[in-house]
């Protein structure tokens, strides 16, 4: 599959390489580009909608290792098959991926995802917005959620290898808090 249109804004990603998408492209012929939201390493992110049922999502782009073609070529079926493991479990503590595209030509595979940054914060911006230390039943509870999303990895013998305070996503439910752990 390859994107429908995909030009380079000019802007600098955050890998050094121009943006993947600018706004009002049309990806894989299902999805529209509203927005870049961040970029780290090799990824993107980018905030979609879809034209099916104009539902809000996020498009994650990640770009491929660097090095030798036939080191890529080597580990780009195993990625995918760990991101396609990833997209079949369902869990209330993990972001879920609805699909995977990769793009062979332009060297990246796209994770279309539940858009839960747009309605969360990560974990250091839920802490640093708090302005009290959380109480120690909130600590537990979301060691629990947390706890509980890398449980149902391991299960599936996936390992979250980037785990950081921007890859848990916290959101307000009821008089409660949720995570969601996402890639």
């Amino acid at each position: 599959m390859s994107s429908g249109s995909s030009g380079s804004s000019g802007s600098s990603g955050s890998s050094g390489r121009g943006r993947i998408f600018r706004q009002g492209d049309v990806v894989c012929a299902r999805y529209r580009v509203d927005r870049f939201l961040s970029g780290y390493g090799l990824e993107e992110n980018y905030v979609v909608r879809s034209l099916l049922d104009q539902r809000e999502l996020l498009l994650k782009v990640i770009a491929w290792p660097a090095g030798s073609l036939e080191s890529v070529q080597a580990e780009v079926p195993a990625w995918e098959n760990t991101a396609r493991i990833v997209a079949s479990l369902r869990a209330a503590t993990l972001s879920q991926t609805l699909e995977i595209v990769p793009l062979t030509e332009q060297g990246v595979t796209l994770l279309v995802r539940e858009p839960v940054e747009l309605v969360g914060k990560t974990l250091l911006e839920f802490l640093q917005t708090l302005k009290r230390p959380l109480r120690e039943n909130e600590v537990l509870d979301l060691a629990s959620q947390l706890a509980e999303a890398l449980d149902a990895l391991h299960r599936a013998q996936v390992f979250h290898f980037a785990l950081s305070m921007r890859r848990v996503v916290v959101l307000q439910q009821g008089d409660g808090l949720r995570i969601k752990l996402s890639d």
